[in-house]
């Protein structure tokens, strides 16, 4: 037997009155909200390092959709900086990305019964966060439409 604090928390019950969040929205912006607290002064450093380097800002900033991993971009502004070759610079971001793959690897399976599109979108949106948070929820026996309101 679940509490309603503990069935609020994983989505159980509908929205409140005037809620326009689906309960596993809801379910997922709560899950998340802790990395939040890391998420913002990294994005600081990403910024910081972008304007103390040589790098065109405008270079630095387009990198974050392009590279997706803030630690795949703080490296590659870092290297462009100290005049690495392009060559270096890509292997090196691909390589750290690397982990990206290994995530979806994991989550392969468990999106099986997605829809293709689902597969494809959640894949390339996939961060370490998301998947923290998804891979620890997606074994609950949730429907799909469920872990995609969630995702």
């Amino acid at each position: 037997m679940t509490t309603v604090a503990e069935e609020q928390h994983i989505g159980l019950q509908a929205p409140a009155a005037g809620s326009w969040l689906q309960p596993a929205t809801r379910a997922g912006l709560i899950d998340l909200a802790p990395f939040v607290a890391s998420i913002i002064p990294f994005a600081m450093t990403i910024g910081a390092t972008i304007a103390a380097s040589q790098v065109d800002n405008l270079v630095g900033f387009l990198g974050a959709p392009m590279i997706i991993g803030g630690t795949s971009q703080l490296a590659a502004i870092t290297l462009l900086d100290a005049g690495a070759a392009a060559l270096g610079v890509v292997i090196t971001a691909l390589a750290i990305n690397l982990r990206v793959a290994v995530y979806s690897a994991v989550l392969a399976p468990k999106f099986g019964v997605q829809p293709r599109w689902f597969r494809w979108a959640g894949a390339a949106m996939i961060v370490d966060q998301t998947f923290a948070v998804v891979d620890a929820r997606i074994d609950e026996g949730r429907d799909p439409a469920w872990i995609r309101r969630y995702y």
